[in-house]
């Protein structure tokens, strides 16, 4: 039996929160909801061990809400925090995907489609990076009511 089998309902929910927080239609975005999304991929190692950790800590009586319902012993803020933590290995992925352009010669090919790629994934990973520090910032803003 595999950890993934496990926790396949935790795994899911983070992939169905992912998708709501990236929420574009730009084709890199595509391919990086795709890294996420993907069985065959370790990327989704960091969520489960935060979800595992998470797991094994137990609830924490002072900032358990009985009014918030957990899921298999795990909260929603803990939940989000593993999403959170794949987009963040996510825009990491996107950002090494960068190009060095010192190493090109102009005879390579089309240096302005690797130059806008490259400006590209910058953008798209750091958009990646800004929604992950939004959402970490609406789970404080969350946790303090």
């Amino acid at each position: 039996m595999s950890l993934r089998c496990l926790l396949s309902d935790e795994l899911a929910s983070v992939a169905l929160h992912l998708r709501k927080l990236v929420g574009t239609k730009h084709p890199l975005l595509q391919t990086a909801k795709n890294f996420l999304n993907d069985g065959s991929h370790s990327i989704q190692m960091r969520g489960l061990v935060v979800l595992l950790v998470a797991k094994a800590a137990g609830p924490s009586s002072s900032v358990m809400d009985p009014k918030v319902p957990s899921v298999s012993g795990i909260h929603p803020s803990q939940r989000t925090l593993a999403e959170i933590t794949e987009m963040i290995y996510t825009a990491f992925l996107v950002h090494r995907g960068v190009f060095d352009l010192s190493n090109i010669l102009p005879s390579d090919g089309p240096l302005k489609d690797i130059e806008f790629g490259n400006k590209m994934a910058v953008l798209s990973g750091d958009f990646l990076l800004a929604s992950s520090f939004v959402g970490v910032g609406q789970s404080q803003k969350h946790s303090r009511r």
